[in-house]
């Protein structure tokens, strides 16, 4: 045997297992050595078979892996929002009793003083020593803006 003749067979043994056509390396030197001296292996159907088998076995394998992995995070998931929702009707009546708690003082002050008017009272109300802000409406006389703020007429040479 030659080195030319090895080199083929290894090379053909090599291609036989990446095809997956032998289940081990000895079985696909024996069948690369039958094919290069001419005494090829008949490929049968249960070869066929078997091959198939192999390789849906894989892709079962490979699925079966995915969908445990798939479960793991249902789970995770599941428990993470139960946690949620558990802290969520935790804090429902502890809000509550703190609304509860901030309107029972506002009441009783409510009895004893009178409400004074707050901040956002005063400004809805214009007073008559402040005049009402009018931005960009076109609601301005000619004695509302003088031309000289806007216009310098004065030496332009310092």
């Amino acid at each position: 045997m030659g080195v030319e003749e090895i080199q083929k067979i290894n090379n053909l043994a090599k291609e036989l297992m990446k095809h997956q056509l032998a289940s081990s390396s000895e079985e696909a030197y024996v069948k690369a050595e039958l094919m290069v001296k001419g005494e090829a292996p008949k490929v049968t159907r249960e070869d066929e078979v078997n091959r198939e088998l192999r390789t849906l076995g894989m892709n079962m394998n490979s699925l079966y892996n995915e969908l445990v992995k798939l479960q793991h995070e249902f789970k995770s998931f599941r428990e993470e929002f139960s946690d949620i929702k558990r802290r969520v009707e935790n804090m429902i009546p502890v809000q509550q009793a703190q609304q509860a708690q901030q309107a029972a003082p506002a009441e009783r002050t409510g009895e004893r003083e009178p409400q004074q008017p707050t901040h956002t009272e005063t400004a809805s109300q214009p007073s008559d020593k402040k005049q009402t802000v009018r931005p960009r409406t076109g609601d301005y006389s000619e004695k509302d803006v003088a031309v000289e703020k806007f216009f310098y007429f004065g030496n332009n040479r310092k």
